[in-house]
């Protein structure tokens, strides 16, 4: 069975203003395949993550997605990050943010389509916050809120997920 390339990382060394955070990392991880990163605090995780985003640069190797640079792949990647990044005082509903994982496909100054609510719908129900669809994001739990930031990776309909700690504000039943 041959098995189809999806992330590389060859000997990759990530750190921040010159100071090294992870060195010489090798990693090849094939479609379909389902990984996890674990570590203390501070021992790089996020940063690793943040690498296949393009957001942050290697200091000596090459990432490759789908053999192709971190910042052209993006777009066929899904991402929650690890905090919950939501500004709650800005006025959206869940469906506000959520259809914001379809951006990258509709394009600048273009109006989502019927299909691109469609997904946004089903990426809400997926995480089982369809009752809130409409709602404030101000009024959700912190928890509830993550989901939408997983809801709204989702609805990019992404071939890579990755997720830095999605569930840490989640309550053991919607986990």
């Amino acid at each position: 069975m041959i098995k189809s390339e999806c992330i590389l990382f060859d000997h990759v060394t990530l750190g921040y203003a010159y100071r090294p955070v992870l060195l010489d990392v090798n990693l090849q991880v094939n479609k379909g395949e389902a990984i996890g990163i674990i570590g203390p605090n501070g021992c790089g995780k996020s940063t690793l993550l943040k690498s296949l985003l393009g957001l942050v640069k290697p200091v000596k190797g090459s990432i490759g997605i789908f053999g192709m640079p971190p910042k052209i792949a993006r777009r066929r990647i899904g991402y929650v990050p690890q905090r919950e990044t939501l500004d709650i005082s800005y006025p959206a509903t869940v469906f506000d943010v959520v259809i914001m994982g379809r951006y990258a496909g509709i394009g600048m100054f273009r109006r989502p389509r019927r299909h691109d609510r469609q997904r946004a719908e089903q990426a809400v129900a997926d995480v089982g916050l369809t009752r809130f669809l409409h709602e404030p994001v101000v009024h959700l739990s912190g928890g509830q809120r993550q989901r939408i930031l997983i809801a709204r990776a989702l609805a990019a309909d992404p071939e890579v997920m990755l997720l830095d700690e999605p569930t840490a504000a989640v309550d053991v039943k919607a986990q």
